[in-house]
């Protein structure tokens, strides 16, 4: 007994929980025993022992609460985890049921190869020259400008001999009695190049000569342009025996005849 007073009808202590004397229910009032005489001469009361004393982890309520929280933890625990494995999405990695399958990659370090420098050879690009394309007359001019250069070298033979003239034009020129290759009067550059070439193409008509009319005598020019002139030599020796080489071998009378050949006596 832990001292406290029972009371009626308990059979167990209220604060200790033992079981009164004789396990029957106590009836009427209960008187303590007086309290034993102190041998030191100081009384001192007996407290009884309070079930707050001891550790809180040796007490039932802290217990239960403990377990609690742990199987709490636990219940979260399985949960959370389950919950995890059944949003994991399956691994197009995987292999039939019973293969086994692995996804380690095993990285293998490619051998370093040095690749021989080769240094391509320099080649320069050649530099080439583009000629505009030049038109018809341009053309026929340089063509006729090389033939009188060529005559030009030529004439102190011919310098104070009797020639005769076959034609003396210069771009523009209008000759009434004669007519181009389409049809016109007015002849162009390639229009004179081309009664040269039909002139100088007559075996009949002997050596063929072309000088530019600023080369000799007056330089007589048109419109201030130098004439291409084209003369024959046959070893004439009077302006009488031009005059009848000329009949027989052109056509026409007068003016017509004086037009396509003439008598000439170029000087220096």
């Amino acid at each position: 007994m832990c001292g406290t007073a029972p009371r009626d009808g308990d059979r167990l202590c209220r604060l200790c929980g033992e079981e009164l004397a004789g396990g029957q229910a106590v009836t009427g009032s209960f008187t303590p025993p007086p309290p034993a005489a102190d041998p030191a001469g100081t009384a001192e009361t007996d407290v009884p022992p309070s079930p707050w004393s001891r550790p809180w982890y040796a007490q039932r309520q802290f217990q239960a609460v403990g377990a609690g929280l742990l199987l709490l933890v636990l219940v979260l625990s399985i949960g959370l985890t389950l919950s995890r494995g059944g949003d994991a999405a399956p691994s197009s990695d995987a292999g039939a049921v019973g293969e086994h399958t692995t996804t380690d990659d095993v990285w293998t370090e490619e051998p370093y190869t040095e690749e021989p420098y080769t240094e391509e050879p320099y080649t320069e690009d050649p530099y080439t020259a583009t000629t505009p394309e030049l038109s018809a007359d341009e053309q026929a001019t340089l063509d006729l400008d090389a033939l009188a250069d060529e005559g030009l070298s030529g004439a102190d033979e011919v310098y104070g001999t009797w020639l005769a003239q076959l034609s003396s034009k210069a771009p523009g020129v209008q000759d009434e009695y004669q007519t181009t290759a389409d049809g016109s009067h007015v002849f162009g550059a390639a229009d004179i190049r081309a009664q040269v070439q039909e002139l100088s193409a007559r075996s009949d008509l002997g050596r063929i000569i072309v000088l530019r009319s600023t080369d000799y005598g007056e330089r007589q020019t048109y419109q201030g342009q130098a004439m291409w002139v084209v003369f024959s030599d046959n070893g004439f020796g009077s302006k009488k025996e031009v005059r009848a080489w000329c009949r027989e071998h052109f056509d026409g009378t007068g003016a017509e005849l004086e037009n396509a050949c003439i008598p000439r006596r170029p000087s220096p």
